[in-house]
């Protein structure tokens, strides 16, 4: 086998190994694990509004109510270590909850609008599915900046990322915690924006448009990932300067990139 021959063949298996330590976290892990799952359940299956027997209005502009398995799927091992995952839960009486974010739009809304479209009358394949996505999504993320940087960088997509996420990252990717997505955008803006610095043809063009996707829906997913992705920005700014006037029109990125931060913050 050639050296071309091992280098493709790992470029392959390595996303492929990847997902799936990914989804073996997703699928594992019981719905309402992650940090703060409940709310975010909540958050989710009331993204797109009332909804009959997803999330419906109450007398109490403060209280929805969801189906029984969403709102205590959390509750029922959570703080209980000698509780199995598996306890059993109504999943067809709706039970009412003061946790989502409808009461403060504390995040953004672009993660919970997109993770909607994923709710069913299942919720184990809702959050399976949900999860699934998010693993995809980062997988697809690396996967892209490993082919579209510049091959003396491509190294940084391993660094800079992969080590830096087990065990806790690793975790909450798979997850339908907004902190997924912060991750994600975490871990490729500031490579994105600086390979758009170096690269040239397509793949400047790929790293721009992948820069623009990694702030949308970091900073759609927390408001502390608007401020995150500035500062990643301006890592690759300095990391990229160059004395001309190409890299002054190039700036044009970074400042829409500002933009969307500011509008989604």
């Amino acid at each position: 086998m050639t050296r071309r021959t091992r280098q493709i063949v790992a470029a392959v298996l390595a996303p492929l190994a990847l997902l799936v330590a990914l989804l073996a976290w997703g699928v594992s892990s019981p719905p309402g694990s992650s940090p703060d799952e409940d709310y975010h359940m909540g958050s989710i299956w009331c993204a797109s509004g009332p909804v009959d027997g997803q999330c419906e209005l109450t007398e109490d502009a403060t209280t929805r109510e969801l189906p029984g398995d969403v709102v205590k799927a959390a509750a029922c091992f959570a703080f209980h270590s000698g509780q199995a995952a598996t306890c059993p839960l109504d999943e067809t009486n709706m039970e009412p909850t003061t946790r989502g974010n409808w009461l403060d739009n504390g995040y953004p809304p672009v993660f919970y609008a997109v993770m909607t479209t994923f709710v069913g009358p299942d919720l184990s394949v809702s959050i399976i599915l949900m999860r699934s996505i998010n693993a995809l999504l980062f997988v697809g993320v690396l996967t892209a900046l490993f082919f579209l940087l510049p091959w003396r960088m491509r190294h940084l997509v391993v660094w800079g990322s992969l080590v830096a996420l087990v065990p806790l990252g690793v975790f909450l990717i798979p997850s339908v915690n907004p902190s997924s997505w912060s991750i994600i955008q975490a871990c490729g803006l500031w490579l994105a924006t600086w390979g758009f610095f170096v690269q040239t043809g397509r793949k400047k063009i790929g790293l721009a448009a992948l820069a623009v996707l990694l702030m949308v829906i970091g900073a759609g997913a927390r408001s502390d990932s608007a401020a995150y992705g500035v500062l990643a920005v301006a890592v690759a700014i300095v990391l990229g300067w160059r004395r001309d006037k190409r890299f002054l029109l190039e700036l044009l990125l970074p400042l829409a990139l500002v933009i969307i931060a500011a509008s989604l913050f």
